[in-house]
């Protein structure tokens, strides 16, 4: 669950500080210790339905997705308009006309529709955060 999809933009039925997360099943691959990703994994668990947040995760199972690839925010500045920043393993890029910002909201909305409901993220990454959870005993 490494890969974060973000939407920091506040609709208009919204508290403008709520953050929608959609983050990739990737979290089954463990990057550093055990303990390092036990603890990011239950940090990321504590924000799947928060006042200021929700975390839901895209599973492997449904499929190749156009955001794959890297990480998305759409934010909104303080003049009301919105932007989108795309970033991959190797570039980045800033999209601030309309249409453009459309089509990556549109592609997040799409994300979103099609990863676990709120329990069903919570439940998978509690399943996730069992592999990794930490052993008193070094190994020999």
């Amino acid at each position: 669950m490494v890969a974060r999809l973000r939407q920091p933009v506040a609709p208009a039925d919204r508290d403008p500080q709520h953050v929608p997360q959609c983050v990739a099943e990737g979290g089954r691959r463990q990057m550093g210790s055990g303990e390092c990703t036990y603890k990011q994994l239950a940090r990321l668990l504590e924000q799947v339905d928060f006042p200021d947040s929700t975390v839901q995760v895209m599973p492997f199972s449904a499929g190749l997705h156009p955001l794959m690839g890297g990480a998305l925010n759409l934010l909104t500045l303080p003049d009301g308009s919105t932007v989108a920043y795309e970033e991959g393993n190797e570039t980045a890029h800033l999209y601030e006309d309309a249409e453009a910002v459309k089509t990556w909201r549109r592609k997040y909305e799409v994300l979103r529709a099609n990863s676990l409901s709120l329990v069903e993220s919570a439940e998978l990454i509690r399943k996730v955060m069992e592999d990794h959870t930490p052993c008193d005993t070094p190994p020999s």
